[in-house]
């Protein structure tokens, strides 16, 4: 919690600002073309093949690497991205390609304005980096979490930014570096019209979410071997640093504003900052908040997006919404959680729906809260029946799942509905794609 001297202070309150307007930046207004659009962001586990037919962890450098399948993805892009002389990802316009805290390659694409856009997108990387991987003897292996080794014997990337993450979160407990090295995700990011479709947006996306995290549940092997408990990110998230994980303070009410967004923003230690007088451009600062580092000058928009970097809620706000729960899933169900998100976010319909069904689904008969989230997630971790046995605000899950994909049908048209499938027969088998994975390998 910020000290009253730094939210009196005149430089917390212009850079509150800041932050505030560059959120308020993203506002696209009811006509504007853009708004509608979807950004995809897919996290790959990367693994190498050993002599005796088993998987082990990529390593950076070296024949087999990361870096050398970097390297070979290099003449489809335009821009290397370096970190001093290592190559650890790649850029060009709609897409870029980054390697995440073990090696996790990353591949974001869009924003585009339809699924088949997106799907177009991937699947062309893929027609690029699946030959190459092969040629390396790596492999790819679509799950929530690194199915090889406990995070103790996972690589870090050569980035001074996941150094200083590493540095500060290992302090404070060990399910900050699961959360770095073992886990891969799927985000969806969203446009909001305004300030206004922001907040509710974000609401309805904090309230459902630990729905939609077990209608992505991917993570079968967890530190090595089969998991104890559901939904494995979901349980990590919740004790990688509660300052700036779960839910952003005060977002499941009523009148959330950017201004209370940045004063979240500004409360959250910092870990790292940008500055050209250090080595490499970045200066470890560890607990010392975003207000406490900036209480003297103005931050630059730089500054202002970095440190909107370094917060990870369950959903987050940039000039768009990043909806962040989703496990890493096979093309076809990633493709099926894009639609789903727009079916659900893109119509007014469903919108309405989720907010009526949501009013009156909270413990003390109003819209859920931060406490009732957490019960769910908690519900759904701990369920004996892999989850679809939870009841979440008052009724079975399943209903809620089934809920988002009806009202996800009726706002897609015919070309988009189509990419619901995979997941309408998963989520009538009321099983996950962790279960079937540990099914199908007898675990």
């Amino acid at each position: 919690m910020l000290c009253v001297s730094l939210v009196d202070d005149d430089y917390y309150q212009r850079n509150r600002k800041l932050i505030a307007d560059y959120l308020r930046s993203g506002s696209k207004g009811p006509k504007d073309g853009a708004h509608g659009m979807l950004g995809f962001e897919l996290e790959h586990v990367v693994l190498r093949a050993l002599p005796d037919g088993s998987s082990a962890p990529a390593e950076y450098e070296g024949p087999h690497g990361v870096a050398e399948l970097l390297r070979r993805l290099r003449p489809h892009y335009d821009a290397p991205l370096l970190e001093g002389d290592r190559l650890v990802g790649l850029a060009c316009p709609g897409e870029t390609v980054t390697t995440e805290p073990s090696l996790q390659t990353e591949v974001s694409a869009g924003p585009h304005g339809s699924v088949t856009e997106l799907a177009g997108e991937y699947r062309r990387w893929r027609s690029w980096v699946d030959p190459i991987v092969d040629e390396l003897g790596l492999s790819l292996p679509e799950l929530g979490y690194n199915p090889t080794a406990p995070t103790a014997e996972l690589p870090l990337s050569p980035k001074f930014r996941y150094a200083c993450m590493d540095r500060y979160l290992r302090a404070i407990g060990s399910y900050g570096p699961q959360m770095m090295r073992g886990s891969a995700s799927l985000q969806i990011s969203i446009d909001f019209s305004d300030e206004r479709d922001a907040a509710r947006k974000l609401r309805i996306a904090n309230a459902i979410g630990p729905v939609m995290a077990l209608m992505l549940d991917n993570a079968p092997i967890h530190e090595g071997r089969p998991r104890r408990y559901n939904l494995v990110r979901t349980r990590i998230w919740q004790d990688v640093d509660p300052a700036r994980c779960g839910v952003v303070p005060g977002s499941l009410g009523q009148g959330f504003s950017f201004e209370r967004y940045a004063d979240w923003v500004l409360g959250v230690p910092a870990i790292l900052v940008p500055d050209e007088s250090s080595p490499g451009g970045w200066r470890y600062v560890g607990a010392q908040t975003f207000a406490a580092v900036y209480r003297d000058r103005e931050m630059t928009r730089a500054e202002v997006e970095h440190a909107l970097s370094m917060e990870w809620p369950d959903v987050r706000v940039k000039t768009y919404l990043e909806i962040r729960q989703a496990d890493a899933v096979p093309a076809p169900y990633a493709f099926a959680y894009a639609a789903l998100v727009k079916g659900l976010f893109y119509g007014e319909a469903s919108l309405s729906v989720l907010e009526g069904e949501l009013s009156q689904a909270g413990s003390e008969g109003g819209f859920v809260s931060a406490w009732d989230v957490t019960a769910a997630k908690d519900a759904l971790i701990l369920d004996e029946e892999g989850g679809y046995g939870a009841r979440v605000y008052g009724r079975p899950v399943g209903a809620w799942a089934d809920l988002l994909l009806r009202l996800a049908h009726q706002e897609l048209d015919t070309d988009e509905e189509r990419y619901l499938d995979p997941l309408d027969e998963l989520v009538s088998s009321r099983e996950t794609l962790a279960q079937r994975w540990l099914r199908v390998h007898d675990l």
